[in-house]
């Protein structure tokens, strides 16, 4: 709801480009402060972004911007000369499920902007009521989790879905435990 509303404003009102981002901040009134710990964290604050397109299983564009998603290592699926590797395939397939072109998301910051390859980096939040993506892709078996200091704000709860599916040996657990966790 919160997500879903501060677009439409937004929509509404003509903002929301990459030239003026939209800052949001969460109250403990909204549907964040009261959602599932398991994949959400009280009060994210970010800016309000479009979904452009994905790129693999953990970075996309939105509003004309790489995002490295923090926390998450998809197997490699699209890298230039790098090999497929088991279940990259079905990593990027699912985060093209869970943000199509067009989607609005909450990128919020962890402590650095960018990664050594110059990509931004950011927890992404989507749905109504909010969900952090990265957890939703965990649990699913998607990726592995990835935590590269200082940025580890939500990096219990991935911890926590990814050990969650390799015990139900979902997704690449099913299968590619040799990637190891």
């Amino acid at each position: 709801m919160l997500l879903s509303a501060v677009a439409a404003a937004l929509v509404g009102c003509g903002a929301g480009s990459a030239t003026v981002p939209q800052v949001v901040e969460s109250r403990a009134s909204d549907p964040v402060a009261s959602s599932s710990a398991a994949t959400t964290s009280p009060s994210p604050r970010g800016v309000i972004a479009t979904v452009d397109r994905v790129v693999d299983g953990d970075t996309i564009i939105a509003d004309g911007l790489r995002i490295r998603l923090i926390g998450i290592d998809a197997p490699e699926s699209v890298k230039p000369g790098s090999p497929v590797e088991c279940w990259g395939p079905e990593s990027s397939a699912a985060l093209h499920d869970l943000l199509l072109p067009g989607s609005t998301v909450l990128l919020e910051r962890d402590v650095e902007r960018r990664d050594r390859y110059g990509r931004e980096l950011a927890w992404v939040w989507t749905g109504d009521p909010l969900e952090l993506t990265e957890v939703t892709l965990a649990k699913a078996g998607d990726v592995r989790a990835l935590v590269v200091p200082p940025n580890g704000r939500h990096a219990d709860l991935v911890a926590a879905a990814v050990a969650e599916a390799a015990a139900a040996h979902r997704g690449l657990w099913s299968g590619c435990e040799a990637n190891g966790p």
